[in-house]
């Protein structure tokens, strides 16, 4: 709870905007699971059409996720312009380069570069490619983590806990991205569970970006300035009884 931040009661605009953000998760959501059923049937009945395969590059769902990288850049970018809260231009700058990673396939494009370099033996029967992937991703994620970690030293614990919750959404990303991912790449033998894991790995992280879009959304609905700055948040004038804004 931030010291004198005030909001209305659940009947005002704040419940309003809490709603929006529960059926914009549905609606994310919802249209997650249209694209992965797609994705089945298309498999099911081997059927031409391979846009509507949710790994294939410039697909139908894979640009549904490139939306959803932007959704969440802008709304985190709009979040840190309106209240001045540019430590969190940092989680912007994040999502901008998922969407770059994901639209121009740059861990690929360097894993490429990295794996025809590799001259020795990799262990649990990694190919070079996958390899010069996991080289990528991981050096990628970690200088990510530095951006993040600068970012909030200094602030206060209710922008730290809002940071550890996206960090904890985008580790939900990650672990269908880069964990699965190698999972996978040691399982395409069987065409079956070629599928099945192939569709848990991306499937799994559209529904994650959905929930990391949701969440962007829901913080707009928070106090309107944190508290970095030693400053107090306004109070929100309404005829109705005000409570307290805790960080959920």
């Amino acid at each position: 709870m931030i010291d004198g931040c005030q909001v209305p009661e659940p009947s005002g605009p704040y419940q309003y905007r809490t709603d929006n953000a529960k059926l914009i998760l549905v609606l994310l959501v919802a249209t997650d699971l249209i694209f992965i059923a797609l994705h089945a049937l298309r498999w099911w009945f081997d059927a031409p059409n391979l846009a509507l395969r949710i790994d294939t590059e410039g697909g139908y769902g894979e640009v549904f996720q490139y939306t959803k990288y932007l959704w969440a850049a802008i709304l985190l970018g709009w979040f840190a312009a309106k209240n001045r809260a540019w430590r969190f231009a940092s989680w912007s700058s994040v999502f901008l380069y998922f969407l770059a990673d994901d639209c121009l396939a740059v861990h690929e494009s360097v894993g490429a570069l990295v794996a025809s370099r590799v001259d020795f033996k990799l262990p649990l029967g990694l190919e070079p490619v996958d390899f010069g992937d996991l080289v990528m991703l991981v050096s990628a994620a970690a200088a990510l983590a530095i951006l993040v970690f600068a970012a909030q030293l200094g602030a206060d614990r209710n922008v730290k806990r809002t940071f550890m919750e996206l960090t904890a959404l985008a580790a939900i990303l990650g672990l269908f991205g880069v964990a699965f991912d190698l999972f996978h790449a040691l399982h395409k033998a069987d065409p079956v569970l070629d599928f099945m894991l192939g569709t848990l790995e991306d499937g799994g992280e559209m529904v994650a970006a959905s929930l990391l879009v949701w969440y962007c959304f829901r913080l707009q609905s928070r106090c309107p300035v944190f508290s970095w700055r030693n400053s107090k948040c306004r109070t929100v004038a309404t005829a109705s009884p005000a409570v307290h804004l805790t960080m959920h």
